[in-house]
C-alpha cells in the first residue's frame, strides 16, 4: 500500500514536497494480526473507531441536536455505515415547525413554492 505524507507550515517557513512510501500492512485482518499482533490491531482499531464516533457526535452537536437525541443516535451508530439524511420533505417540515402561518407563507413564497 502506498502512504503519502506532507508537511506545510508557512508560519515557520516549512514547506516540502510530499513523500510517498510503500508499506505492507498485510492483505487482510489475519495478515495484520500476524504482522503486528492482535493487541496492536485491536488498540489501533479502537482508537480509529473512537475518532469516527467523536466526528459523528460533533456533526450532531453542530446540527443543534439535544444531548439525549445524540446519545440515542450514537447508540444506533455503526462504523462505516452512512445513515440516511433527512428527506427534502422532512427538512421543510423542520424548517416550518413552530412558525406562524404568516411566517410559513413568507418562507414558501421566498423559496418560490407558492
Amino acid at each position: 500500500m502506498q502512504v503519502t505524507a506532507k508537511v506545510s507550515n508557512p508560519d515557520e517557513g516549512i514547506s516540502a514536497e510530499p513523500v510517498t512510501v510503500d508499506y505492507n500492512f498485510g492483505d487482510n485482518l489475519d495478515g495484520m494480526i500476524s504482522m503486528f499482533g492482535a493487541d496492536v490491531i485491536e488498540s489501533r482499531a479502537r482508537a480509529s473507531l473512537v475518532i469516527d464516533l467523536q466526528a459523528f457526535i460533533r456533526r450532531h452537536i453542530n446540527a443543534g441536536k439535544p444531548a439525549e437525541e445524540i446519545k440515542e443516535a450514537a447508540a444506533a451508530w455503526k462504523p462505516g455505515v452512512k445513515t440516511a439524511g433527512k428527506s427534502p420533505v422532512e427538512k421543510l417540515q423542520a424548517l416550518l415547525a413552530g412558525k406562524t402561518e404568516d411566517e410559513k407563507i413568507a418562507i414558501l413564497t421566498e423559496a418560490g413554492i407558492i
